[in-house]
């Protein structure tokens, strides 16, 4: 059961690192190198016969319990892996007893704890770091104090397999990127396919009226063409012309045979005056 807490403890460990000190609980120790900077973690690699610094800052709530943290010694215990959360007086069987923590109070309130061991002779696997009393009646400072260390046998398989969880931690979060990016790439895809949608949409309504203006150009050209006579007009009217003419003609010929008639020709029952004239003058 405490291996399944692993993954909730993680994430509130590393909220608990962007808070104060103070303010952090002191649920977990920090590991670092005795001598050196070199900071392994509360799930560091250790080797056998490596000397380690293992600290944390507790918040202590009230006065009694102040009292009973100043009047009692505190050990580090590495404990095989267990499955039962240590929160009775009970260290599982097996556990060795490492070194005292040492206390220097802060405040009234806050007090760092630190304790300095050599990793002992055990078989390489994954260990806790309980902390309590000897022997055990009060287990953590008030909490649930601990660490999960891995423990090797040399400094170069510390190395390696430090190495290799870094490895294993940096292809963790490649595989998050990657995910990310394909997820970013199929939502990009989708844009794109909704976008060839909406153009192939815009180009087939845009055929359509261009096809309907261009009809509508062509009725307006056929439109204003002069209409021609129908052919079966101009028989009609040459036919009346040719009778007009014809009637006229006619006419004109009836009016010429009158005005050469004899019968038309008046004599007159006077002389003329000009006839007169004449016959006085000769």
């Amino acid at each position: 059961m405490r291996r399944a807490l692993v993954p909730i403890l993680v994430f509130v460990y590393a909220t608990a690192l962007l808070a104060e000190p103070a303010a952090a609980g002191g649920n977990w120790l920090d590991f670092r190198r005795d001598g050196g900077p070199s900071r392994a973690g509360a799930w560091g690699v250790v080797n056998v016969g490596e000397a380690v610094v293992a600290r944390t800052t507790v918040w202590i709530h009230g006065a009694e319990l102040r009292r009973q943290l100043e009047g009692t010694t505190f050990y580090a215990w590495l404990a095989p892996p267990s499955d039962d959360l240590f929160e009775e007086p009970r260290l599982p069987v097996g556990s060795i007893r490492l070194a005292p923590f040492q206390l220097r109070w802060a405040s009234e309130r806050v007090v760092v704890v630190k304790a300095r061991f050599t990793v002992p002779q055990v078989p390489s696997d994954n260990y806790e770091i309980l902390v309590c009393d000897d022997p055990c009646t009060f287990p953590g400072f008030g909490e649930s104090v601990m660490a999960w260390p891995t423990v090797v046998q040399t400094p170069t398989e510390r190395r390696l397999l430090a190495l290799t969880t870094q490895r294993r931690s940096e292809i963790r979060t490649l595989h998050r990127r990657l995910a990310h990016e394909v997820e970013r790439a199929e939502a990009l895809q989708a844009e794109l396919d909704a976008a060839m949608l909406d153009h192939r949409t815009v180009a087939r309504t845009d055929t359509a009226r261009i096809a309907a203006l261009e009809a509508e150009l062509a009725r307006l050209r056929q439109a204003s063409v002069p209409e021609a006579p129908e052919p079966a007009s101009w028989p009609l009217v040459l036919g009346w012309a040719v009778a007009v003419a014809t009637l006229a003609f006619a006419l004109g010929v009836l009016g010429a045979r009158r005005r050469r008639s004899p019968g038309s020709i008046v004599a007159p029952d006077t002389v003329p005056e000009d006839l007169k004239r004449l016959e006085h003058a000769r």
